[in-house]
């Protein structure tokens, strides 16, 4: 298997919370960010999310909604 090294992952919090919740699953983030770095080598994972969250072990980037 190829290592890979000092990957980040940019991660949109709305495409992987309806994908898991279309699967009836709840996301443990833990666990995701744990499965990011053991099999894609990410050092660094980016939460894209325009609500205030708290999850360990993510760098959150909060973006205001916008309506038009």
């Amino acid at each position: 298997m190829m290592k890979y090294n000092n990957n980040y992952a940019i991660i949109d919090s709305q495409n992987v919370n309806l994908s898991i919740q279309a699967q009836g699953w709840k996301l443990d983030f833990t666990r995701f960010r744990k499965y990011l770095s053991d099999k894609y080598g990410v050092s660094k994972a980016f939460y894209l999310s325009a609500m205030s969250l708290l999850i360990k072990r993510f760098i959150l980037i909060y973006k205001k909604v916008v309506t038009f």
